[in-house]
């Protein structure tokens, strides 16, 4: 049945079809909807850089057979404009906000000569468009913090740090890559009962009588807590700062992150790349390739050896990084190393 304009029954139930439709992403979906609620032939949803700095980004629902005449070639013009194909009626309804970058258009079409678009419809529009608008703006803040969170996890697996996420109770709600590595092997750490826990007996005690402190920490009061974990393996032992997560002051329970456990296994070194660092310290590939395996702890010697080279041709080459950095030692090589951006 076609949506009547003027029927409020009718369009809180196409308002709330759209809402649903929105929420779930479906933008083409929930522009035919909106175009058989109308009895529109067409509806475009434009989303427009203000400052024209991209291009503007187009969805489009036709009815059955008018998929041609509605194509987006024929609907915008070179000049980025928008021409209505001959014969059509046209209305237009614009959501945007003084603090977002972009602006959302919409446009439906329906034919000449049946009955045009009137006011009460194109305010109808307008209520419409101001919640895509708005669901749209959501996603694509949402997706610009997802984009944030991947490049942060990523740098924090390339430093070898794993993250875990505790709720109030104690209970793990995320963890990083690096992380669910670390527990995998369960070399120090585990997980038991979807619990954090110590592989000795006594440090376990200890890890969670830290994790309670900071859990149980008042606002403004210190809320850090750090230890050293024992692995099974004899080698050397991992590091744990656990930390709390500051909320807005509302009280959170179960299910909601309470606690940050940073991981950092001493037996693990950053992933560093030879091109990068060449590119870096504008480094020979031979050099590179030695200021690397330095950088990971090896000696001098086993540097060679790794490389198949003699001694003094890895001293050569120690000696022309020197040289190029302006240091004089290899204790230098490796805090310059380690401190710059070739391990991000």
């Amino acid at each position: 049945m076609t949506f009547h304009a003027r029927s409020i029954v009718e369009f809180g139930r196409l308002f709330g079809d759209v809402s649903d439709r929105m929420a779930r992403g479906e933008v083409d979906e929930t522009l035919d909807l909106i175009r058989g609620g109308f009895g529109a032939d067409a509806v475009l949803l434009s989303v427009e850089c203000r400052k024209r700095s991209v291009p503007a980004r187009h969805h489009i629902a036709a009815a059955p057979g008018l998929d041609d005449t509605f194509a987006l070639s024929a609907l915008i013009a070179d000049t980025g404009a928008l021409d209505a194909p001959q014969g059509y009626d046209t209305a237009e309804a614009c959501f945007i906000e003084s603090d977002v970058p972009f602006r959302y258009v919409m446009r439906l079409f329906r034919k000449s000569g049946i009955a045009p678009f009137d006011d009460e419809e194109i305010a109808l529009a307008q209520i419409l468009m101001s919640q895509l608008g708005k669901a749209m703006e959501a996603a694509s803040r949402m997706g610009n913090a997802e984009i944030e969170r991947a490049l942060y996890s990523d740098v924090l697996n390339r430093l070898q740090v794993g993250v875990l996420i505790l709720d109030q109770t104690g209970r793990l709600l995320r963890v990083s890559d690096r992380a669910d590595a670390m527990l995998a092997a369960r070399d120090g750490l585990n997980l038991t009962g979807g619990k954090l826990r110590a592989s000795v007996a006594g440090e376990d005690k200890k890890l969670q009588e830290v994790i309670r402190g900071v859990l149980s920490a008042r606002d403004g009061a210190a809320a850090d807590g750090g230890l050293s974990l024992s692995k099974k393996s004899g080698t050397r032992k991992m590091g744990l700062i656990v930390r709390r997560i500051d909320g807005d002051g509302t009280p959170r329970g179960a299910g909601w992150p309470a606690v940050a456990i940073y991981i950092r296994d001493a037996d693990m070194s950053p992933d560093l790349e030879a091109e990068m660092m060449r590119q870096i310290f504008d480094l020979t590939p031979a050099e590179a390739a030695v200021a690397r395996r330095l950088t990971d702890g090896l000696s001098l010697e086993d540097t060679a050896a790794a490389l198949d080279i003699s001694r003094n041709t890895a001293r050569a080459h120690l000696r022309s990084i020197f040289s190029k950095s302006g240091i004089r030692r290899q204790t230098e090589l490796v805090r310059l190393v380690l401190n710059s951006a070739v391990i991000l």
